[in-house]
């Protein structure tokens, strides 16, 4: 994950750099969305996408869906230039194409209101902006689905992320991501 930003435009030296990962995998038992169980919301979420239990429903809905593992990342760090960036990242690997065009996140990221959507070389987009900045962008492409959310990071005298005044990563590094992600998670063999 240290080797996402390499190379990222905006980033020069990295000082620091924190991150988190994980994977799931679907077993062979039924799979439903934890809000269809017993007791909800009072179970404790096992598989989070984001940063509180409540960002567990994607997860549970793309299992229910047929994917067949996960793999998400937080990673946040500064330049050496003491400017902060931080992002998110899941993918998603379905048994095929047909299941991960239509998972639930592919739905519900492209029935937001102001999604842009992009289409080229075989990959599909939707990408929600702040401004000008993506904040969440979900990449299908194959089997894969690819959820990217950039986060908003303190800076030194307002709020920064690579040079821009919203704390969101600019759309090139967003770019960057999903090329790395892409090529280095989504395509992973099953076995390492």
């Amino acid at each position: 994950m240290g080797n996402s930003v390499d190379g990222m435009p905006g980033i020069d030296d990295v000082s620091t750099m924190q991150w988190t990962a994980a994977r799931h995998l679907r077993g062979d038992g039924a799979c439903a969305p934890a809000r269809t169980e017993p007791g909800y919301p009072a179970a404790a979420c096992t598989v989070a996408v984001g940063d509180t239990p409540a960002y567990s429903e994607p997860a549970d809905d793309m299992f229910a869906a047929g994917a067949i593992d996960q793999t998400s990342a937080r990673v946040s760090g500064e330049t050496e230039a003491a400017v902060g960036f931080a992002y998110a990242a899941s993918v998603w690997r379905f048994g095929s194409a047909t299941q991960a065009a239509a998972a639930p996140l592919v739905g519900l990221i492209a029935s937001c209101d102001g999604v842009t959507e992009r289409t080229d070389g075989g990959v599909l987009r939707y990408e929600v902006r702040e401004g000008e900045k993506p904040h969440v962008r979900v990449t299908v492409l194959g089997t894969s689905v690819l959820l990217l959310r950039s986060l908003q990071t303190p800076g030194g005298g307002g709020t920064t992320g690579l040079s821009t005044g919203s704390g969101l990563l600019p759309a090139a590094a967003i770019d960057h991501l999903e090329g790395w992600w892409l090529a280095n998670v989504a395509d992973a063999p099953d076995e390492p």
